[in-house]
């Protein structure tokens, strides 16, 4: 049995327990669960012993652990709070290692629609527990998710980009949540594992093509600066900070892995690929901080004054917004040939984005409003940078020992 056939097998039937040892935990106990969740999924990514920190599967831990921690205090306490949860991330990691296992081009049309349908089926799963209501999908939702999947045969036969064949189906999942949400409030932890999708199902794609100049036709190039500027559009236009800042992340994850921008080396696109999950998801963890109750929108409203009462946090979410959307040139090293203005513009884009959010933190609020959960701020981000920290130490061991 190969490496990748045990660890998803692992992933998979350690989630089917968790799923059913749930009915029988109270819920003020059911965090301790995302503790078990985070230590199966860290056991799987050791046992297949990814050679370096950027491996897609570490990065699809990371990821997990950190939704798991962030749903684990988003709904602390309250009966939502259930195990399912993180049985759901463990299935997740399966079925995302299945599709790693080739590359996605490769194949056949049917496997690729059956993971893509079943990362359909968890996520909104997840967002149904998360919102307590009945699993099971509305009519909208099961067009929106067929006609994805359509578009994803049809870019399969054209032998469309790796990764464009993903896009229609990412945006049903978007366009599924905008409805439900009613775009008011859409939980933040959501964005976490959303992200996760984006980076190793888009990003997958980069690491598959060769290392040289990728040539993109017109007509895939038309389609992928739409995508772009669709997604940067929503970013700017949105009111609720979660939701246009994962906008902002998704359409500058188009522009670097989509083969507009095909003039870094392939080990660097790799590493830019960890680093940006790795502040993304340190971003999205200062925004559940800041919601102070669940389902309450972190809009202009309520970010409103954060840096008087809160100047760490404020200043820390402003740092890593700013970071993020500049670290193309940062770790880049971008040469002005191939795409290079458009990577400043959408650099633009995100500053614009920063300030318009920055800008109201410094006002004085309009109502007394108490930021920060307490069991996050003590916390989550020590246990995630722990995890970093720890995560990269053994894989450092790992390469030593191996040679």
């Amino acid at each position: 049995m190969s490496a990748d056939l045990s660890v998803i097998l692992f992933w998979l039937f350690s989630g089917l327990i968790i799923w059913v040892l749930d009915r029988y935990v109270h819920f003020s106990f059911k965090h301790l669960f995302a503790f078990a969740a985070i230590l199966l999924l860290i056991v799987g990514m050791v046992f297949r012993l990814p050679l370096w920190y950027s491996d897609p599967l570490a990065l699809m831990v990371l990821g997990l652990s950190v939704s798991a921690l962030q749903l684990s205090s988003y709904l602390s306490g309250t009966p939502r709070h259930s195990g399912r949860l993180y049985s759901i991330l463990l299935i997740t990691a399966a079925l995302l290692t299945q599709w790693l296992r080739q590359d996605p081009m490769q194949v056949p049309i049917w496997h690729g629609m059956l993971v893509l349908t079943g990362l359909s089926a968890l996520y909104m799963l997840l967002d149904r527990i998360i919102e307590d209501l009945h699993p099971w999908i509305t009519p909208l939702e099961a067009l929106l998710w067929g006609v994805s999947l359509i578009l994803y045969w049809i870019g399969r036969q054209q032998d469309l980009a790796p990764t464009l064949v993903v896009i229609p189906w990412l945006m049903s999942l978007i366009l599924i949540q905008y409805r439900r949400w009613r775009l008011t409030h859409w939980p933040a932890p959501l964005f976490t594992i959303l992200a996760v999708l984006t980076t190793i199902l888009l990003g997958h794609g980069l690491l598959a093509l060769p290392p040289d100049l990728v040539v993109v036709e017109f007509v895939q190039r038309a389609l992928i600066l739409a995508f772009i500027a669709l997604a940067g559009l929503l970013a700017l236009w949105l009111r609720v900070l979660p939701a246009a800042f994962f906008m902002y992340y998704l359409s500058q994850e188009a522009l670097l892995s989509l083969g507009i921008i095909p003039i870094m080396a392939h080990d660097l696109s790799r590493e830019l690929m960890f680093w940006r999950l790795l502040f993304y998801l340190t971003i999205n963890a200062l925004f559940v901080m800041a919601e102070a109750h669940e389902f309450e929108p972190l809009d202009l409203k309520r970010i409103k004054g954060l840096a008087r009462f809160r100047p760490r946090i404020a200043f820390a979410m402003t740092f890593y917004m700013v970071v993020l959307a500049c670290e193309p040139l940062i770790i880049g090293h971008l040469h002005p040939d191939s795409g290079f203005w458009l990577v400043l513009l959408h650099m633009a884009l995100g500053l614009v984005l920063a300030i318009k959010w920055a800008w109201p933190m410094l006002q004085v609020p309009e109502q007394d409003y108490v930021y920060l959960r307490p069991s996050l701020s003590t916390w989550v981000l020590v246990v995630f940078i722990m995890f970093i920290v720890l995560a990269y130490a053994l894989n450092r061991l790992i390469l030593l020992f191996i040679g």
